[in-house]
C-alpha cells in the first residue's frame, strides 16, 4: 500500500521489518525464499527512490541468493 501510494520510507521501513522476521524463521527453506523475497522488494524499493548504489547491491544480494537455491538454476 506505501509503495503504490509512492510514501517509499515507509514501505522500505516494513520491508526491513519482514527481512527481519524472515531472518528468524525456523524452517531453512522457507526462511531463505522469504530473505530473497524481502531483499528483492527493499531493492526495488531503493531503486523507486533513485537511491541506485544500494539498490544494486541488494540485487546483487538477491541473485546470490537464488544461485543457492539448488531447483533454481540462473544461466
Amino acid at each position: 500500500i506505501n509503495k503504490e501510494r509512492k510514501n517509499f520510507p515507509k514501505a522500505l521501513f516494513y520491508a526491513k521489518e519482514s527481512l527481519a522476521s524472515a531472518e528468524n524463521t525456523a524452517d531453512e527453506d522457507f526462511r531463505a525464499r522469504l530473505v530473497q523475497y524481502s531483499t528483492l522488494e527493499i531493492a526495488n524499493l531503493k531503486r523507486e527512490m533513485q537511491n541506485f548504489d544500494e539498490a544494486l547491491q541488494d540485487y546483487d544480494t538477491v541473485i546470490a541468493l537464488l544461485e543457492k537455491m539448488p531447483e533454481i538454476q540462473l544461466d
